[in-house]
């Protein structure tokens, strides 16, 4: 006992020693399930095309129609189409949760809307059918990866049109085959009617879209960009609550509207977006026979017929509008 006294009382006296305080821990906000970080804007990255001085006008972008436009069944000689007529199938890759453009429809378990049937029309004028179509599903995550890895032929997936895609991936996109805006989706009862009451708020949109860089982006009030893989979880997200909008073109958040009658679109449209089918930058062929099959469906009607099952009341109540005109580029 008289022993361990004195080995506390020696111990008592050592002077103090000198006390290493770690940092605080630093634990980031978790973020809520689906969200993504948001792309970073890197001018450095921008195609050399692209930056200032560029001529690129993504109305006029693309290459005219062959001349005269082959009859189904019968293609010109090694050429992209006439692969896939030998194959006996058309290949796209189209969305999978894109309500009225490309969706599964419950009942059948098929995919179906407005770019599917586009899609329809492409492989009828190629093989004389339409249901001669494989579907590959992507979404804003892969689309351009799975094109250029040589699994489809063709991208149809409500894709606005701008020169950093075209020369980014190595794409030409086709004419413009229908043309929305930016807007906002919100609560109905949620107290914002524009884009700039949203100042501070968080607002959704899928990476690597034109609507996350327009958020990100935005000048008027500084919006918090909410970044996800894909739209179905951007409309998630806002019915949860975790999320005060959900901002893209107004031709999606209509199906969302649709799938919703909770949520409206709030405020006019704040950017003007032409959008194009997508090949590979070397099957130029192809991409004029798809200008020729959309040429041909804006003069027999097949295009108002197509937007008016698909996306009638997206320019007011009963509105189908008439196709927008084709545009090529200058010496195609």
């Amino acid at each position: 006992m008289i022993v361990l006294v004195l080995v506390l009382v020696a111990a008592c006296g050592q002077a103090p020693g000198t006390i290493v305080r770690r940092p605080p821990l630093s634990i980031a906000e978790p973020m809520p399930p689906g969200m993504v970080p948001v792309p970073s804007a890197d001018a450095s990255a921008v195609p050399p095309e692209c930056g200032p001085g560029g001529s690129f006008d993504p109305y006029a972008n693309s290459l005219r129609p062959l001349v005269p436009q082959p009859k189904p069944g019968a293609m010109p000689p090694g050429s992209v189409m006439d692969e896939i007529v030998r194959r006996g199938r058309l290949i796209a890759a189209v969305d999978q949760n894109l309500n009225l453009f490309s969706s599964h429809n419950p009942r059948t378990g098929s995919l179906e809307g407005f770019d599917v049937d586009v899609v329809k029309q492409i492989a009828k004028a190629l093989l004389g059918n339409e249901n001669k179509v494989q579907l590959r599903a992507v979404n804003f995550t892969d689309n351009f990866a799975v094109l250029n890895s040589g699994e489809v032929d063709i991208l149809v997936d409500s894709i606005t049109i701008t020169c950093e895609r075209r020369y980014r991936h190595k794409v030409w996109f086709s004419t413009n085959y229908f043309e929305s805006g930016q807007r906002v989706m919100v609560a109905r009862r949620s107290p914002y009617k524009s884009v700039n009451d949203l100042g501070g708020k968080r607002v959704c949109a899928p990476v690597n879209t034109t609507s996350i860089r327009e958020i990100r982006d935005y000048s008027a009030v500084k919006l918090v960009p909410v970044a996800v893989a894909e739209f179905s979880d951007c409309l998630v997200l806002l019915q949860q609550g975790q999320v005060e909008a959900v901002s893209s073109t107004d031709s999606v958040l209509l199906g969302m509207v649709r799938q919703d009658p909770t949520l409206h679109m709030s405020g006019d449209r704040f950017t003007r977006e032409p959008h194009g089918i997508a090949v590979r930058e070397r099957d130029s062929d192809m991409i004029r026979f798809v200008n020729g099959v959309l040429e041909q469906m804006r003069q027999d009607g097949t295009w108002r017929q197509l937007y008016g099952t698909w996306l009638k009341g997206l320019d007011g109540d009963g509105v189908v509008p008439n196709p927008p005109p084709a545009q090529y580029l200058a010496g195609s």
